[in-house]
């Protein structure tokens, strides 16, 4: 996984692990549930994790040298959370 790059982090971060095996042409649904956990750094000030917002990439690959697809996420703040809840109910009201 990358994190914004605000954030800081390394440019490749390993966040989930499932190893499986396809023969060539197979194709296979793997699921990762990402915590909050998974998307905070550790801050030495507050001796806390928090959590980052912004663009993450998601990678795929079989290994952090042979990515064979990736995702763009994005994690979005508080705020911005509050203005598309309000954009939400201004559209439910017109």
């Amino acid at each position: 996984m990358g994190f914004p790059s605000e954030a800081g982090e390394p440019p490749k971060l390993l966040k989930g692990f499932q190893k499986i095996g396809l023969k060539p042409g197979q194709e296979q649904t793997v699921e990762f549930n990402l915590r909050d956990r998974d998307l905070s750094i550790w801050n030495s000030d507050t001796h806390s994790w928090q959590k980052q917002t912004g663009d993450f990439i998601v990678y795929v690959g079989s290994s952090s040298r042979d990515i064979r697809a990736q995702t763009k996420v994005h994690v979005m703040s508080k705020a911005e959370e509050e203005a598309k809840k309000k954009e939400k109910e201004a559209a439910l009201q017109k």
